[in-house]
């Protein structure tokens, strides 16, 4: 009630302020977060088809995040003789539910667990990965998409929440919630094969001394006035 101006980080939040909040729209700004580097000299990721496939997950391993539907997605590329490898990185409360499907889908040799990391060991991750995935139910913003990215790294998500900002973003790709595994495994073989190129961005996807700068600029013209 008493603040010149609300900050959020994405547009789905924003509905969620004028919806459940009564805020009035001129109060609230969109200011999205930003990463830590933008590599555009790996705009192209080059794939060798019919090679192994390196997947990568980051974040909490929480019921939301759905991450055993990327378990599902790997085990279906096993059935289609693909050669493919996922790393998880994160820890939460459904790490061993999740690596109890693994051993059920005979998928457990062909996953990496990871503690989360931070800073440059986290953004070589990005890096050495083929495809990024995130295939959450309900996210605000999805900043693990925006650093994978920014990485060169195409991103499959799930066509929901914050999530759906992403998918104008050239190198990322949608499926619908909730996701059908054999679905995404069909998604992740047409990325692998193809020459896919990540970016140019929008302005969604920018390095935080941009970010700082839009800050800067509302708190001058609200001081302004």
């Amino acid at each position: 009630k008493w603040a010149e101006k609300v900050i959020v980080n994405s547009e789905y939040t924003r509905d969620i302020l004028l919806e459940d909040f009564n805020v009035y729209s001129e109060k609230i700004e969109v200011i999205p977060h930003g990463v830590d580097n933008l590599e555009i000299s790996r705009s192209k990721k080059r794939q060798v088809k019919g090679t192994s496939i390196s997947l990568l997950y980051v974040g909490v391993l929480t019921e939301k995040k759905c991450v055993h539907y990327i378990v599902q997605a790997l085990a279906e590329l096993k059935k289609r003789n693909r050669q493919a490898s996922l790393t998880i990185v994160g820890e939460g409360d459904q790490e061993r539910e999740l690596k109890s499907l693994a051993e059920a889908l005979s998928v457990a040799d062909n996953i990496s667990w990871c503690e989360p990391s931070f800073g440059e060991e986290l953004h070589c991750k990005y890096r050495q990965a083929d495809i990024f995935l995130l295939l959450s139910r309900d996210e605000s913003y999805g900043i693990v998409v925006a650093e994978a990215l920014a990485a060169g790294t195409p991103c499959i998500i799930t066509k929901t929440t914050a999530l759906t900002e992403f998918l104008s973003e050239p190198g990322c790709f949608g499926v619908n919630y909730p996701p059908d595994p054999s679905e995404v495994a069909d998604l992740i073989v047409k990325i692998h094969d193809s020459e896919i190129r990540v970016g140019p961005f929008s302005n969604k996807i920018r390095t935080w001394d941009k970010v700082a700068a839009d800050y800067e600029m509302l708190y001058k013209r609200i001081i302004g006035r």
